[in-house]
């Protein structure tokens, strides 16, 4: 799984949970990218990955090319105090690169 390294970086415990589903899962840091907000994370338990004992069809992000300046976006996520979906929409208004 994807997220962002500010929500784990300081983590002892990282659970997650599937879309519409009340049920935790407990998750393993697998690496941090600080510089550019990005963590992977690994569930190891199967349920996670099934609905009513089959397998649920999931397929790996296939990432594209890096965005570049007024390119549009769309942002994905789940803001802190928040239970539900957000998408936020725009452009790219300043790419800075820093050592």
């Amino acid at each position: 799984l994807l997220t962002n390294a500010h929500s784990v970086a300081h983590a002892t415990q990282v659970r997650v949970k599937r879309r519409g589903d009340d049920k935790s899962f407990a998750a393993r840091v697998l690496t941090i990218g600080a510089q550019c907000d990005c963590a992977l994370l690994a569930v190891d338990d199967e349920d996670f990955w099934t609905v009513d004992g089959t397998v649920r069809d999931v397929q790996p992000l296939k990432l594209g090319r890096l965005p570049r300046l007024e390119d549009a976006v769309a942002v994905v996520g789940y803001p802190v105090g928040g239970d539900t979906l957000s998408v936020t929409r725009g452009v790219v208004s300043r790419i800075e690169i820093t050592p």
